[in-house]
């Protein structure tokens, strides 16, 4: 009888190898994915005292183009009003980081009341009903910055902890919003409706409101035109940039729509200037020069995508040597060993975008495959770099030393170098200035249709890969639903020869490595089983 149930669960094996189960997805450019705000778990809370904590580099630093009503005529000047946010959350707080650049921040009108004045707002519809109008679940909530009575600051309706704190160019807002405040749970895979605004009042007749989402003004009493967030499974931690693994190949074109592989990978912001604060006469407008990059790795390469936005790129300066030129520079500490000097294991590396001789682009020290292609807004950088140029191992857990800056030039006197994360200026001969990054697992995409604001129910085994193998091979999978998951390997007889996966999962995509050195060539099956699903796949050993 034991015999004919193994024949029995091999014959079960082959038949369900032939079945195919995937899922498609589509590469969006920012983290805010399928028109979803993806907000990470921190494992490191920060100080709410106005400063920008260096667990906030590693959060997408959200620009708000929007207008209320529309856009002003004329449109503000950089100076005059330009604000972006970052928000994340752990299992006590839901955080949230405002930059505002404004050069007045004494033009409240007198009397006036508190939405008359410079202020956040913050709507938030904690169910993701998108309700026609506001039930319990919704709120509007306000923090005031008061200029008019001895430069103090007030909140109005606003909870938590905040801090308001006066900048060279403007003012920050940090706050932290404890979890009985809030009207939805922080745990990952919550959608929540979201809209955040800031008010910038110079005078009666002046005066902006920037948005995130949408230019309704009626967003204080209709959650449907919220638009939609999402606590995401991605987690990260002070100091430390984390590099996923892609899960798709990356083609190296400049463009990052068509690539799977760039799907749910965070954007990093470039918001440190090198030498410090930038002075407001730098810039006249949003778009004179704003970056952000994504990066990632697989077996094979390091992935580097660089979006820039730039209004002019025919301002280099005539003869300028390559660092005097638009490029974005990498710097790699493979050891991570903080030397005060270069040694073997530290490089940096530029790539050049030269608008000069008949607007071709060309690589200056950089290796690997790359690629300049100009967009309406400016100009993206798409960057390969193989495992035999680097100086550092491509496996999960690998720390390196890590920096990359854009620089902008538009002419001799207006130039400006955006980093990831410091303002110093050595980085080309002091490796103890740069950040740090590890090389970690893929990052767990919880699914959704934009439309509906929820989660799709596909569960998909993937292909392994390399197939045939020797003696490594990858499987991945993907999970409808957080729940307790076994992935095991089997030889043709149906005995289990491996168990790679026996627990609980998060929903999102997965991958995990099957190693079949110790085991002779030959066809075996890979089992993927919940409580309620089974897939199996059919790879070969080939030694």
């Amino acid at each position: 009888m034991e015999r004919i149930m193994r024949n029995m669960f091999r014959v079960l094996l082959i038949l369900m190898a032939v079945m195919t189960l995937s899922f498609n997805c589509f590469a969006g450019e920012t983290t805010v994915t399928d028109d979803i705000l993806m907000i990470p778990y921190t494992f490191d809370a920060p100080t709410i005292d106005g400063d920008l904590d260096d667990i906030w580099k590693n959060v997408t630093a959200e620009r708000m183009l929007i207008f209320e009503a529309g856009a002003p005529d004329p449109d503000p000047l950089f100076a005059d009003h330009w604000s972006i946010y970052r928000v994340m959350y752990d299992s006590d707080n839901f955080y949230l980081f405002l930059e505002v650049q404004d050069d007045s921040t004494e033009g409240h009108i007198s009397g006036a009341a508190p939405w008359e004045m410079d202020n956040m707002e913050l709507f938030i519809d904690g169910g993701n009903e998108r309700a026609a109008a506001y039930d319990g679940n919704d709120v509007q909530w306000r923090w005031v910055y008061d200029a008019i009575d001895s430069n103090l600051v007030s909140a109005s309706q606003g909870p938590g902890e905040f801090s308001f704190k006066d900048t060279d160019h403007g003012y920050n807002l940090e706050m932290a919003i404890p979890y009985d405040s809030l009207t939805f749970s922080l745990d990952p895979g919550t959608d929540i409706g979201f809209e955040i605004s800031c008010k910038d009042v110079d005078s009666e007749i002046y005066h902006v409101n920037r948005r995130w989402w949408t230019d309704d003004g009626n967003a204080w009493n209709n959650p449907q035109v919220f638009g939609t967030a999402s606590l995401d499974y991605r987690e990260i931690s002070s100091g430390v940039l984390d590099i996923r693994e892609n899960l798709s190949d990356i083609e190296v074109d400049g463009a990052m729509n068509d690539d799977e592989g760039w799907y749910g990978l965070p954007e990093f912001p470039m918001e440190v200037y090198e030498n410090g604060d930038l002075p407001a006469e730098k810039l006249s407008t949003w778009d004179d020069f704003q970056a952000s990059f994504w990066v990632s790795w697989d077996a094979d390469n390091l992935y580097v995508f660089v979006k820039v936005i730039d209004d002019s790129l025919e301002g280099h300066i005539a003869g300028a040597a390559p660092w005097e030129m638009d490029n974005t520079e990498l710097f790699i500490d493979g050891g991570y060993e903080r030397a005060a000097a270069y040694d073997d294991n530290d490089v940096q590396w530029r790539w050049v975008y030269d608008a000069i001789d008949s607007n071709v682009v060309s690589a200056s020290q950089g290796p690997g495959v790359f690629a300049f292609l100009d967009t309406d807004e400016g100009y993206n950088f798409e960057l390969s770099i193989p495992a035999d140029s680097l100086t550092f191992d491509l496996e999960e857990g690998e720390q390196i030393g890590f920096e990359i800056s854009c620089k902008d030039v538009d002419s001799e006197k207006l130039n400006i170098n955006r980093r990831w994360w410091t303002e110093d200026g050595n980085a080309w001969n002091n490796p103890q200035v740069f950040g740090a990054a590890e090389l970690m697992a893929p990052v767990e995409v919880a699914i959704k249709d934009p439309d509906l604001g929820n989660e799709l129910k596909k569960f998909a085994l993937n292909t392994n890969y390399p197939n045939p193998f020797n003696p490594s091979t990858t499987i991945p999978f993907t999970l409808d639903a957080r729940e307790q998951v076994t992935v095991t390997v089997h030889n043709v007889l149906g005995q289990k020869v491996a168990t790679l996966v026996d627990g609980i999962m998060s929903a999102g995509s997965h991958k995990v490595s099957f190693n079949g050195a110790s085991l002779p060539s030959g066809i075996y099956f890979y089992r993927l089983q919940t409580q309620s699903k089974l897939a199996t796949g059919k790879m070969m050993l080939l030694k």
